[in-house]
């Protein structure tokens, strides 16, 4: 409380209409709040239950601010040891059991919204092994229904074959990428022949030019 105190004997040093050309005779100069009048505005910006529990407990309004200061200790405290009361007992019953309220002070539950839709279960992976909730029973990619495991299964994958096309195109690309090379080795071997006989050629000039000069 002691910064309210202190504010409040700045009022008389602070300008106000009193200091203003439009003060009249009749406009009086501020002056800082005296004890009765400064208790009671702390009073009314305390909290709601705070201020309630004064006049519950008081028979009068506060005089000054230390009587105030006093039983608004006391109030604050047994506040505090309520709400850490009804938080630890809150975390201890946990939320709410089977969606009912527990205290007025809880949100309504929302009701389940039911599902039209029944959730996968394969009998068949759930009996023989596999992954029993991710597909229904007439769904199995791994078993037929007589419990055997299908022939084509880990062949290809569940996307209905397209895994396996897309295979075929991958290899039919590098078979086309792989015979373009092999044309390509072909040309370049042939090349390679004509160069040396070329080389061959000029080699055998130049020594036969070289034997005549002589």
């Amino acid at each position: 409380m002691d910064p309210v105190q202190t504010l409040n004997r700045y009022i008389g040093m602070l300008p106000g209409l009193y200091n203003s050309p439009q003060a009249v005779a009749g406009t009086k100069e501020a002056t800082p709040f005296d004890e009765h009048d400064l208790a009671n505005l702390i009073l009314r910006m305390c909290p709601r239950e705070w201020e309630t529990q004064w006049k519950l407990s008081q028979k009068t309004v506060p005089q000054t601010v230390t009587e105030l200061v006093e039983v608004l200790e006391t109030i604050e405290e047994a506040y505090n040891a309520k709400r850490a009361q009804e938080k630890s007992q809150g975390s201890s019953d946990g939320k709410r059991k089977n969606g009912h309220m527990s205290s007025p002070n809880d949100r309504i539950p929302k009701k389940a919204k039911p599902s039209d839709k029944p959730s996968k279960k394969c009998k068949l992976c759930e009996k023989l092994g596999g992954k029993p909730l991710t597909h229904y029973t007439n769904e199995c990619k791994k078993y037929n229904p007589d419990g055997t495991v299908k022939k084509d299964f880990g062949r290809g994958s569940s996307n209905g074959g397209k895994d396996t096309k897309r295979e075929k195109a991958h290899f039919a690309q590098m078979k086309k990428e792989y015979q373009e090379m092999k044309r390509e080795g072909k040309h370049l071997k042939k090349l390679n022949k004509k160069l040396a006989k070329k080389a061959k050629k000029r080699a055998y000039e130049s020594d036969s030019s070289d034997s005549d000069a002589s």
